[in-house]
This record gives structure tokens, C-alpha cells and sequence, in this order.
């Protein structure tokens, strides 16, 4: 029994010891925090004397312990952020200078702001290397990292560019010289447009194994690399008033750079693996990576110019031309030999818009033109037709026009006249008005032009106003 009895404390013993060490270890994650009640005293304290001096660093340092308590990440890592300038200033004093670094190195880990994280956990380490919060929030940033970096350049050429007509001047039109005559060169493209991007995304992450705690067998580092230059063009030119092509092509290229976990390059120190990675990515830049894709577009279209050809001044026509190509890289197998490529080509010829005037072709017969001429003089036009009926028509009584009239409210000025717009264009009016009641009212007014009067009445009514025209009187002949 007394075997039983010593080994049963010498484990409540052991027990209490790691727990122990290990609260006091973890240092904010185990430690006891404050309630609800006492964190709100807290801040409104600490508000109140950073207002009168915001470089108070008790207050900092409470304000950002209670936020990181809330876990109100954002605020807390502020407050620890000036905290850590005063440390690296030298004007920090009577605060734990390691609980500042690791609440701001954590409270950054936590708004994915890694780096600021890293340099905070890092200070914190300094200050003690075995804390378990340290170590762990270490770990997790050494071996989850993933950066994205890319660079684009653009270029466009659009000049204004008269064409070189260099038959404009010639006279005689007749035959083929009217071909020369419109004849138009353009010597350069209307446009040409150049586009190239490199994007690199590199990801790498360490998995550890949680049934080796002594950390000797550790697992391969798992890396994902994505870096691609990709580029792409376009023409288009308009060589002669008949003639245009256009040209689109693109490329995706793969940058290489050497493997990693290549045992010729992993047992290389950091300066050295660093200097042969940019030796290889240089490498292949210069040889503008490894194609994966490549994709062209080229299109012509000819307008045939029968209009310049006397013969054929009856006929349009369009012919189109169409040539598509793409390559597709194959995929690699073990050992690195690749699988078939894959290339697509397309083609297209086309007469489009073809179209015939068989009034044009016609008339280049004497004998159908006299015919076509004759009978188009004795067809009717719409236009003569209209004349004999506007002869035989009788003239129509002209309308008679109704007199317009001018209607509306206005309220008198005591103090002065009111002026009335009625904009009826004349001067021989007749003016009613009527107060609220529905009774005449005696207006004086005098007319100022063929559009507004003046009301010489000084009151404070609101009238009804009808301003209508007089007939005009024709004096006899």
C-alpha cells in the first residue's frame, strides 16, 4: 500500500510541475484575463491620459492588452507598434519589452500581415528563446510563406499618316487611268500594340510530423512555383484604300529556375543556392522561357476595285482571307521526356459581298441605254402626277385660326406695380380679372409691349388673370 501511496504523489508532483512550467511558459495565451467590466475601465482610462500625452506608455501598453484581450487585432497591433518604436528609440521604460513584441508579432499574424509578424516574433525571441508562444507562432511563419510578384509593360503606336497618292495630280480619268488616280500607299501601320507580363507565384510550406516531438525526422518541404512571361502583339494596316490586314499573336512562356530540393543545389549555402536560382532565371529569360502556348490570328481583306475599271464599274466585290494557327506544349512524363505537341492550323478564303448593277451593264449598250431612256420619259413620275392634281383641285378656304389667349394667378405688390408676361405677341388685348371670391376686379394696367403689361395696382390679392386677343380691323381698299 505504501508503494501505491509514493507513487501516486510523485505524479501529482511531476503533474504539478509541468503545469507550471508551462503556464508560465505560454506566458498571454494561458494567462488570466481580465472580464468585460474591468477592460472597459481600463480603456477609458487609457484613452483619457493618452489624450494628454499620446506617448504615455503604461497607457499603450494597457490599451493594447485589453484590445488584444477583445481580440481586436487592428487596435491592439497599433498601440503595440508604438510601443516597439519607443523600445528601438531606447525611450521605453518599466514595460516587459517581450510582451510587447510578442502580442505585436502575434496581433499581426493575425491580420495575415506576415513580415510584420516575422521581425515581431523574432524581437520577442530575443529577449526568450524557450517560450513556447514564440517558438510555435515561429514555426507556423517559417514554413507557410507565399509570395506573388508581377511586372508589366505596355506599348501602343497609333500615328496619323497621310497616304502617298502619288497619281492625285493626273488629269485624264478615262480607262485605266482612273485605277492610277486613286491609287493610295500607306507606308506605315495604323496601329501596333505590344503587351508583355512575368507573374511568379511561389508558395512553400513545412508539414511536421506531431508524432516525432524531438523534431528529428523531419518531413520534406513541400514548394509550389508558378513564374510565366506572357506576350502578346497586334498590327493593323490599312496599306491601300482597297487592302487591309490585321495580325494578333500571343505567347505563354514557362521561366525556368532550378528544383529546390535538387540535392545539387539544397546542400548549397543561402548566398550560393540564391546566386545559382538567379543564374538559371536570367538563363532562361534570355532564351524568352519555355513556350508553353502560342496562338496567331492574320486576316486580309481586299476590296476588288471594278469601279475604277470602265468594263467592270457594274461590279463589288469583297475577297476575305482568314489564317488561324495555335501550338500547345505536350505534357512531360517521368524522366522528363515530353508527350506529342499539339498544333491546330485553319484557313479560310471567301468572296463576299458580291454584288451586280444590271442597270449599269445595260447601259453600256447604246441600243438598251436609247430603250431603257424612252421608256423611263414616258413612265410617270410621282412629282407630275401631283402637278395635274393640284391643277384640277379646288383651293381650300383657309382655315380660320382661333385667337389665343393668355391665362393665370399673380399676386399684387402693396408697395409696387406688377409686371405680367402673356407672350401673345400683340398689343390689341382684352384683360379680366378676378379676385378670390369669383368677382371682377377693377385692374388699371398699361401694355409695355406686344407681350407683357403693367399692373398699376398697389394691393395684396391674389387675381385670376385672362389676357385674350382683339380681332385686327382691315381697313378697305
Amino acid at each position: 500500500m505504501l508503494p501505491i501511496l509514493i507513487g501516486l504523489i510523485a505524479v501529482i508532483i511531476v503533474v504539478g510541475i509541468f503545469f507550471f512550467i508551462v503556464t508560465h511558459s505560454r506566458g498571454v495565451s494561458l494567462s488570466g484575463k481580465t472580464s468585460k467590466k474591468d477592460r472597459e475601465t481600463i480603456i477609458r482610462n487609457a484613452v483619457k491620459r493618452l489624450s494628454q500625452n499620446p506617448n504615455d506608455s503604461e497607457a499603450l501598453y494597457a490599451l493594447g492588452t485589453a484590445y488584444f484581450e477583445e481580440e481586436n487585432w487592428e487596435k491592439a497591433m497599433r498601440n503595440f507598434e508604438i510601443l516597439a518604436e519607443q523600445i528601438n528609440s531606447g525611450s521605453l521604460q518599466n514595460i516587459d519589452r517581450f510582451e510587447v513584441f510578442l502580442k505585436y508579432g502575434i496581433s499581426a499574424k493575425k491580420l495575415n500581415m506576415i513580415e510584420q509578424a516575422y521581425k515581431g516574433l523574432v524581437a520577442a525571441k530575443s529577449y526568450r528563446q524557450d517560450n513556447f508562444d514564440v517558438n510555435y507562432e515561429l514555426g507556423t511563419i517559417e514554413f507557410e510563406r507565399n509570395t506573388d510578384t508581377r511586372l508589366g509593360f505596355g506599348y501602343g503606336y497609333s500615328p496619323f499618316i497621310k497616304p502617298f497618292e502619288p497619281f492625285k495630280n493626273m488629269k485624264s480619268t478615262s480607262g485605266a487611268l482612273k485605277f492610277l488616280k486613286d491609287f493610295s500607299l500607306t507606308y506605315l501601320p495604323n496601329s501596333l500594340t505590344f503587351n508583355s507580363e512575368i507573374s511568379r507565384n511561389y508558395y512553400e510550406t513545412q508539414l511536421r510530423d506531431l508524432n516525432d516531438l524531438g523534431g528529428e525526422n523531419m518531413m520534406e518541404i513541400f514548394f509550389r512555383e508558378d513564374f510565366y512571361w506572357n506576350r502578346n502583339a497586334a498590327l493593323q494596316w490599312s496599306i491601300t484604300k482597297n487592302l487591309s490586314l490585321s495580325m494578333q499573336t500571343g505567347t505563354q512562356a514557362r521561366i525556368d529556375a532550378h528544383d529546390p530540393s535538387d540535392p545539387n543545389f539544397s546542400t548549397l549555402a543561402y548566398e550560393d543556392y540564391m546566386e545559382n536560382w538567379r543564374d538559371s532565371v536570367w538563363h532562361s529569360i534570355t532564351k524568352l522561357g519555355t513556350p508553353l502556348n502560342y496562338a496567331q490570328t492574320f486576316n486580309a481583306s481586299y476590296n476588288v476595285p471594278f469601279k475604277s475599271i470602265p468594263v467592270l464599274d457594274f461590279m463589288t466585290a469583297n475577297v476575305a482571307y482568314n489564317a488561324t494557327y495555335n501550338w500547345d506544349k505536350g505534357a512531360e512524363i517521368g524522366g522528363g521526356r515530353p508527350v506529342e505537341n499539339i498544333i491546330r492550323n485553319e484557313r479560310r478564303f471567301a468572296i463576299d459581298n458580291v454584288n451586280l448593277n444590271l442597270l449599269n451593264l445595260y447601259n453600256k449598250s447604246e441600243f438598251l441605254k436609247k430603250a431603257n431612256q424612252k421608256f423611263t420619259m414616258q413612265r410617270p413620275n410621282a412629282t407630275n402626277a401631283q402637278r395635274r392634281n393640284a391643277k384640277t383641285e379646288k383651293p381650300q378656304a383657309p382655315e380660320k385660326k382661333e385667337n389665343k389667349k393668355y391665362e393665370g394667378e399673380v399676386k399684387l405688390n402693396a408697395d409696387s406695380t406688377t409686371t405680367v408676361s402673356h407672350k401673345l405677341n400683340n398689343k390689341r388685348i382684352r384683360v379680366t380679372a378676378r379676385g378670390e371670391n369669383g368677382r371682377l376686379y377693377n385692374l388699371k394696367f398699361k401694355i409695355i409691349d406686344a407681350n407683357s403689361i403693367k399692373i398699376a395696382n398697389k394691393d395684396t390679392v391674389n387675381l385670376k388673370l385672362v389676357i385674350a386677343q382683339l380681332p385686327h380691323h382691315h381697313c378697305p381698299k
